[in-house]
This record gives C-alpha cells, structure tokens and sequence, in this order.
C-alpha cells in the first residue's frame, strides 16, 4: 500500500479529533435534551467541546492551500460521517424541530398551520380533529416554543415538514434524514459553483466540515439547509443568463426562509438598463411570491401572529442591535418619550440601514462578483439583527465556502458560548451573559474586520 501523502495525513488525524468530538457532544445529548431538567456542567462541557470543534476546523481552514484534490474523498467521507452521528443524537438545547413536526402533522391533516396557536389547540380551541391530533402527539405540543403564537414558517418549509408527518409521524430522525437529502443537493451545486469559478474542490471543507453548521442542522434539526440548494441554483442560473428560471427560484426559497429577499436587487441590476426587462422580472418574483403566501395572506395578522411578534419585539444573543437600542432609549429619554418606544425604532433603523447597504452593494459597489456581493449582504444583515442565533449562522456559512474570510469563519469557534445562556439563566445571571458573554462573541469578530479591512486583507487566502 503506498503511503499516505502528509496532507491526507494531517486530513485524516484532525478528520478523526473532530469526529472524536462529535461523538462526544453526542454522547452529552440525552443530558441536555430536556431544557427543564439540565445537568448544568454538562453545558459548560458542550461549550468547550464545540469551541475546541471549531478551533480545530479553522486550523483545517488555514491550511487548505495544502490539501490537493486526492484529499477530497476524504473530506466528503469524513463529512458524512459527523452528520450520520449526529442525526441519531437528541436535539441539545434546542425545541424548534417540535413546532416543525407540529405544523407538518397539522397541514398532513388537511388543516392550515396558520389558523391556530399550540396554545389555542390544547385550550380546547380548533376543529375536534386539531384536539385529536394534539393528543395524538403527546408532549410534542406542549413542548413547542412560544406556544401563544402561529408559526411563523413559510408554505414551502410547510410542505416538507408534513413530508416528514407522512413518512413517519412525529418522528425527529425522519426530519433530520430529509435535512440530509437537502444538504447532499447542497454539497453537489457548491462543487458544481467551485467548478464554474474555478476554486479548488477542497474548499467544500468550509461548508461540509463546519461543526456548528453540523450540529445546528443534524443535532438541533433546525431547517435552514433546506434554503440552499434553491438559492444556489437561483444563482448558477442567473450566471447562465437564465433571468427568469433564476428569479423563480429566488422567490421560491423565499417560501422556505425570508432572508434570500435580501438578494432580489442583485438580480436586478444587471436591467436597471432595460425597464421593460426589469419590470417583467419584478412581477415573476412578485406574482411566484404572492402565490407562495396565499395561506398565510389568508390568516389573520393579530396579536397571536408569529410574523407579527417576530417583526416587532423577538430578540436574541444580539450585540450590534443592543447598542442602536440603548441608544435610542437614551435619546427618548432625554427628550421625555417613554424609552419602551425605542424596540420599534431600533428595529425601523436597522432595517433602513440594512436596505441602504444591500442598495450599495447591489448597485452601487459593482467591482464584486455576486457571490461576493451575497456574502456582504448575508453576513452584514447577520451581524446586525436583533436575532443572531448560531443557526442563522448557517447562511453566512454558505457563502464563505465561496468567498472564505477568516472575520467571520471565527464564529465558529465563538457562537458556541451562546449556550452559556442555559448555565447561568437557571442562576439568574441572565444580564451577565447579555453584558458580557454576548461580547465575547463578537467583539472580536468586529475587530478582525476592522484589522482585516486596514490591512487591505479581508481574506482568510490573503
């Protein structure tokens, strides 16, 4: 047998201590499964495995330029691996997937998702077979999140959360399975994407070995994988010059995750030339959207909308976002407004901010590629939203496997003190993890843009 060449080598030693931690964070999972009944040194054990995680796929990361095309079995085998693991762990720490197996049994019963809150059905509200279901589902309705409001999830997720009721009812494994099928889609349009604009293969590591991807995905079952495939191809079809198949299947992720709106200027650029052009691509985002949230158009927008809270007062591990919301309740403050106003116009600013940038960088800012351009504006809209779970993480994620920057892949290795939130809100420290650990989060991530920016290196290559 020949013998291995050494970048195979040094593959294979930190392929294995990644896969030797997962197991790991595996093995902790029946221990933190349940938020009400927590072994708290298990959650300081889960932070430092998944930090070690992280700080060993960024030594990976670094040494990319070594690894040649003969390590790319490898990288996929090894990759496989760790989401096989995991997708036979209990959820750590997270409770979305019981809302995601709710809805799916709710709309595989010929029921709108939209019409009702968990809370309202357990109450005794909604059609005797919504009562049925719930019992049915024994403590899975109990257990979703905020259980007070409708979903918030869009008619596409919808559809293959019931895909998951159909194939086997209530079943967390099955969900995890078909997230699978989603993020497979999403390694072949990423090699096919490397192969147009000539970037080696190997980079697929960033993606396919990022452990909080892994365990955001296959351990929590979160479903923002399922996004990807869609806008990646949206993306190689507008490069294809295919201007109206692309735009289509912009709109159609959009059923599934909101955020991929956010792009729809980039794709209209290149006719900002052609009024007639651009108008008639306009309308098929327009009229493919309107038809993909018929059913929540239909349901009410009332004061238990899922959409309505999340718009108007979700918030979360936020950093950027806390510093414009204290500095509006000052300013209210001091001008005799009752500062309990400042949530709202914190939240019209960051969203006028954010617009302002992706106008810039779509139209504006035009020496980019769009991949690189989709990056600034995913990675820039995380960073300041009031909500930066490390799930939503995973978007920007995505795009650094294209346009790497050592900035923001440092989260990986950072994120994961979110879950201090668990340790000490029991302990009612809760104000220490806002003050403190959110800032140890990201300061630093803020500081190697800035370094990264003055140094003319915003690259992890570089």
């Amino acid at each position: 047998m020949s013998r291995l060449k050494k970048p195979n080598t040094i593959l294979l030693l930190f392929g294995t201590a990644l896969l030797v931690l997962i197991i790991n964070i595996s093995n902790l999972s029946p221990f933190l499964s349940d938020k009400e009944n927590l072994d708290s040194s298990k959650i300081l054990l889960l932070v430092f495995l998944l930090t070690l995680a992280g700080l060993i796929y960024l030594y990976n990361v670094k040494k990319l330029n070594l690894i040649d095309k003969s390590s790319l079995v490898l990288i996929i085998l090894f990759g496989i691996l760790f989401r096989v693991v995991f997708i036979f762990s209990e959820p750590i720490l997270e409770d979305d997937y019981y809302r995601y197996l709710w809805d799916g049994a709710v709309l595989a019963n010929g029921e709108s998702p939209y019409e009702h809150s968990p809370e309202e059905i357990v109450n005794g509200g909604g059609s005797n077979k919504l009562g049925a279901l719930a019992e049915d589902s024994g403590d899975i309705i109990k257990k979703i999140n905020n259980p007070s409001f409708k979903t918030i999830y869009p008619t596409v997720a919808q559809m293959f959360f019931s895909l998951s009721y159909l194939i086997s009812p209530w079943n967390v494994v099955v969900w995890k399975i078909i997230l699978l099928g989603f993020d497979l889609i999403t390694l072949a349009l990423l090699m096919l994407t490397f192969q147009r604009l000539k970037i080696p293969l190997t980079n697929i590591l960033i993606y396919w070995w990022n452990p909080l991807l892994i365990k955001e995905i296959f351990n929590s079952g979160h479903m923002d994988v399922m996004v990807f495939p869609l806008v990646l191809a949206a993306l190689l079809l507008f490069l294809k010059n295919k201007k109206y198949i692309s735009t289509g299947l912009l709109s159609l992720s959009v059923g599934i995750k909101l955020w991929p709106v956010f792009f729809l200027p980039l794709f209209l650029n290149p006719l900002t030339k052609k009024p007639k052009e651009l108008v008639l691509k306009i309308t098929v985002f327009a009229v493919t959207a309107a038809v993909i949230f018929v059913p929540v158009l239909l349901s009410q927008f009332d004061s238990a909308s899922g959409f309505v809270a999340y718009s108007k007062s979700w918030e979360n591990n936020s950093s950027f976002f806390r510093i414009v919301l204290f500095a509006l309740e000052s300013v209210l403050s001091a001008v005799d407004i009752h500062p309990g106003h400042a949530q709202k116009y914190a939240r019209i600013l960051i969203v006028a901010i954010l617009l302002l940038w992706i106008v810039y960088v779509a139209f504006v800012n035009s020496s980019e590629s769009i991949y690189k351009k989709a990056f600034l504006i995913v990675g820039f809209a995380f960073l300041i939203s009031p909500t930066q779970f490390p799930w939503y993480f995973t978007w920007v994620i995505l795009f650094l496997s294209i346009t790497p920057h050592l900035s923001f892949l440092s989260l990986t290795a950072l994120l994961p003190f979110y879950y201090f939130r668990y340790f000490l809100e029991p302990l009612g420290d809760l104000n220490f993890f806002t003050n403190v650990i959110v800032w140890l989060e990201f300061v630093p991530v803020w500081f190697l843009i800035f370094w990264a920016w003055k140094k003319g290196k915003f690259s992890i290559s570089s």
